[in-house]
């Protein structure tokens, strides 16, 4: 770290310590990526339900509250962390916060360290880089044995809008194909119904002498007010369920 900040072009890094480990809990054990972050760090901040940055808790486990529903962790529960190099210890779930991808346990970095008996160490550093410093930055990386890889924020921004645009669009194009087919089945059933009650009404007009063509505007116009009255209203409610989706979310 102390290395990195001495790069052209670097403003603040902060480093990070991603160990693979188990955690168990009343009989309940997921395998994750145990992140630990330094408690006063800005780079990389834990959030709550508002996007209000949540505090690293010094002493404890700070679990993503999907996490936590899958081992029934509880604030002040003891979670027993197992890392995959080897040896074990027990931590209280001091936080629950929000992640809405991945499981995500977060420890104090420091306090990882200890309990690990590795002194400080990381794998990783989260660099904030100055304006005009990129391109220097980036050669002085690219000549270093010591990093394995390299993501930049706006990369991972564009992939993963990428990837929610791919998916979505997957999504709704079955949606509305599925409606159009549903819609089409509709029609016509409404139209053969209309039909077969009115058949003998529609028999009598036509033997006082109204035309083909009267007979289907008489028909055909009740079902064209349905159809074009039924939009709105329809938009009206997909837009609330799209809401109520977005909300439950």
């Amino acid at each position: 770290l102390a290395d990195i900040a001495r790069w052209p072009g670097v403003r603040l890094v902060e480093g990070r310590l991603d160990l693979p480990a188990r955690l168990t809990l009343h009989g309940a054990a997921r395998d994750v990526v145990l992140t630990g972050l330094p408690a006063d760090g800005t780079l990389q901040r834990l959030l709550d339900t508002a996007l209000d940055p949540v505090s690293l808790p010094e002493g404890g486990l700070a679990l993503s509250r999907r996490l936590a529903q899958i081992l029934g962790a509880r604030i002040g529960d003891r979670v027993t962390v197992s890392p995959a190099a080897g040896g074990q210890f027990d931590v209280p779930v001091a936080a629950i916060v929000e992640q809405y991808i991945g499981l995500g346990a977060y420890m104090d970095l420091a306090n990882l360290g200890r309990r690990l008996e590795s002194g400080p160490i990381v794998t990783g550093a989260e660099v904030t880089l100055a304006g005009n410093g990129r391109t220097d930055f980036l050669g002085t990386l690219k000549a270093s044995p010591a990093v394995a890889g390299y993501m930049p924020r706006t990369a991972t921004v564009s992939a993963f809008r990428d990837t929610m645009a791919r998916t979505l669009t997957i999504i709704v194009s079955a949606f509305v194909a599925f409606a159009a087919v549903a819609a089409f089945a509709i029609i016509d059933a409404t139209v053969r119904v209309a039909l077969s009650e009115r058949l003998r009404e529609l028999a009598i007009l036509r033997a006082l002498g109204f035309g083909e063509s009267t007979i289907l505007f008489m028909l055909a116009g009740e079902l064209a007010l349905a159809v074009v009255l039924a939009p709105p209203f329809g938009a009206a409610v997909g837009l609330g369920l799209g809401q109520i989706i977005v909300w439950t979310l």
